[in-house]
């Protein structure tokens, strides 16, 4: 029996309450004050906070019938959760309820049979002198029976919730016997890591669809999410198990500033509700007593606005239970912006004209969707400003004019005979390197090339020249990092760019000056082919982007895009640190576009650092008018008007001031 489809519409403006609390620690929850608690919040404008039932140090927070035992051996006041949801309720402030899932001091500890194992048969993650609580619990153990009686319990005793947190959920290639025997009942081999970790996916799969059913047989319609940080293409396979989705994405921590535009532009393909987590911590969770620069929480929190998703921003209740009032005036002077935003980011969907396949949709189970070369085509086509998302190839490619093809899609059967229908309505397609070959390198009947082999050389030159090479030297080698496939242009197909060879390949016996030999200035093989609408790229310029930035790459793959396409979506005047996306609000008959100007830099040897912000001035901007024509052009949520021209097929205005984060609502005629 599947699992029934609930979609749950998010609120805005979200903390998510960190509670880990260590056993040793006494007074837990002494000083907590429930009216206090719930003012604070709601005075910080946040209209929903998930609070903690159980932690990762496998306490409890609530007064448990059947898990009594498990209650933090110092909690003070056993009632602690639910006069938490008691108090925000009388404010109308949402309690999502957490819950772990895969880590679990006490349980590690007493179930060692019910851990992920490693190949040795000891348990997988945390050493066992190492301090932290990161040892992962199988799914496919007895633990999960145990599961279901501690949410079950969590919901007897709390009665309805506002929804469940379901935290840590990780891909692993566990050998314990329970899936060393399913795999080889499955005719799988547990000696091949690749098949575990296939194994693996399938085990997560099940388990949440099984846990969903199980709540909502309990609760109908109850909020559910589970928590990997990472979500992928993956999901697809169990997404009726969730609800909506969460972005956890700290600019700290494994995450970076170069997750969340890559996650959240896919996730807001998947049909969800979605937030962007955040946290008011200088570094990462747990970072007691650390704030986050006013400036990078407003850009976290304003690009999830712009993407399309709520806010949630995480915070940890210190042991006491006494809330930060400086922590909560941080934060509620960046939710008060949100709130006033909040009627044109709802209800909205992306308009794009561009869709970035994801390489980790044909990885093997526990890739990360940010893999090198989606994050280099991310970064590359937000900074020349093209609409796109993020996509896989479930994904109705009929909604995008092109698609990119970053380094490493292969030709597979179901993909090549869709990408061939995409092209014959008239789409168009770029591709770099592996992408349009099989994995045995035959391209594809609509690839402009034929895969040979790996280039010889490298690093080799592409001589820029022609439409490609508009706007750097032209006539001149540029190098190229990454190696290319060596590729010969099929018949009526045009060389656009041309790749010369080194001297030689640098060797220790062998070798020219600091890096690499310079050019001979021979011809070695083509650098980019073009037939009809598709242009293919030797090298792999994605990932190179994302290792370098080279300019030229940069400017090469604009320039095909706008040989592609011939004319943008929209179209700005700015310096590249300007993003600017585009939303559509069907229901209000209007279009929004936000633009962002945040610069994050690397201040310190860990992390990025975003602290000042640098204010943009009278940005010229050109949308194409769609089948509505556009009747109105404002700043929002200002209201200020802003004198606008048509001319073929567009509407030309002047945004006079970006300070962060500017939104522009263009309004259309409705259908009569």
């Amino acid at each position: 029996m599947g699992v029934t489809k609930v979609k749950h519409h998010l609120r805005f403006r979200q903390v998510h309450l960190d509670f880990h609390t260590a056993g040793s620690i006494p007074g837990i929850g002494e000083e907590f004050d429930a009216e206090e608690f719930a003012r604070t919040l709601k005075e910080a404008h946040v209209d929903s906070v998930t609070c903690f039932s159980r932690c990762h140090h496998g306490w409890l927070y609530y007064d448990s019938k059947h898990f009594p035992e498990r209650v933090h051996p110092n909690l003070k006041n056993r009632n602690l959760l639910k006069e938490q949801i008691e108090a925000c309720h009388k404010y109308d402030i949402k309690v999502p309820v957490y819950t772990t899932v895969q880590w679990d001091e006490q349980i590690a500890k007493e179930h060692r049979e019910w851990l992920v194992s490693d190949p040795s048969g000891a348990p997988f993650g945390q050493p066992v002198f190492k301090p932290g609580f990161y040892r992962n619990l199988c799914l496919n153990t007895g633990y999960v029976d145990y599961l279901k009686e501690q949410v079950a319990d969590v919901l007897e005793c709390l009665g309805t919730v506002d929804g469940l947190f379901l935290d840590i959920l990780n891909i692993k290639p566990c050998c314990c016997p329970n899936c060393v025997k399913e795999m080889q009942e499955r005719g799988m081999n547990p000696e091949d890591e690749t098949e575990r970790y296939e194994f693996a996916q399938i085990v997560m799969d099940r388990f949440k669809q099984d846990m969903t059913q199980f709540i909502h047989k309990l609760q109908p319609g109850c909020p559910v999410f589970y928590n990997v940080g990472f979500i992928s293409s993956r999901h697809r396979n169990a997404l009726d198990a969730f609800t909506h989705l969460e972005i956890e994405s700290l600019p700290g921590g494994s995450w970076g500033y170069d997750h969340f535009p890559v996650t959240a532009r896919y996730t807001r393909t998947l049909g969800l509700d979605f937030m962007g987590m955040t946290g008011k911590f200088h570094t990462d969770w747990g970072d007691f007593s650390s704030f986050r620069n006013p400036a990078a929480l407003e850009y976290e929190c304003f690009k999830s606005l712009a993407y399309g998703g709520k806010c949630s921003i995480g915070d940890q209740l210190p042991p006491d239970g006494k809330i930060s009032a400086p922590v909560y005036d941080l934060i509620g002077k960046v939710y008060k912006q949100v709130e006033e935003k909040e009627p044109w980011c709802d209800h909205v969907t992306p308009v794009a004209e561009a869709g970035i396949l994801i390489p980790e949709e044909f990885m093997r189970a526990g890739t990360p969707l940010v893999t090198e070369e989606l994050n280099g085509a991310v970064k590359l086509f937000t900074q020349i400003g093209i609409q796109f998302n993020v996509i896989d190839s479930r994904e109705d490619f009929c909604k995008y004019r092109l698609l990119v093809l970053p380094d490493k899609i292969p030709a597979e059967e179901g993909l090549e005979g869709k990408l061939e229908d995409f092209l014959q309505k008239g789409g168009k397609i770029l591709a770099s390197y592996h992408s349009g070959m099989t994995r045995e390198g035959k391209a594809a009947d609509w690839m402009p090339a034929d895969y040979l082999e790996e280039a010889p050389y490298s690093p080799d030159f592409v001589v820029m020249k022609g439409e490609l090479g508009k706007g750097v030297y032209e006539d001149t080698e540029y190098v190229m990092y990454g190696k290319a496939a060596r590729v010969k242009a099929k018949d009526g197909a045009e060389e656009l760019l041309l790749v010369n060879v080194p001297y030689a390949n640098r060797t220790w016996d062998h070798y020219c000056s600091h890096r690499h030999f310079p050019s001979s200035g021979t011809y070695g093989y083509p650098g980019a082919v073009r037939k009809g609408e598709v242009i293919y790229f030797a090298h792999p310029i994605f990932g190179t982007f994302q290792k370098y930035g080279c300019g030229w790459i940069k400017t090469m793959v604009e320039n095909a895009v706008d040989l592609l396409l011939k004319e943008r979506l929209v179209a700005y005047t700015g310096p590249s640190t300007l993003e600017v996306v585009l939303e559509d609000q069907t229901e209000e008959k209007r279009e929004i576009l936000h633009l962002l100007h945040y610069i994050p830099q690397r201040r310190a040897e860990e992390l990025d650092i975003l602290e000042d912000v640098i204010p943009l001035y009278e940005i010229p901007v050109s949308i194409k008018e769609g089948e509505n024509p556009f009747v109105g052009v404002k700043i929002v949520p200002e209201g200020r008007e802003l004198p606008f021209t048509k001319k073929e097929g567009r509407v030309e205005f002047v945004v006079p001031e970006v300070k962060g984060h500017a939104m522009v609502e263009i309004s259309y005629q409705g259908k009569e």
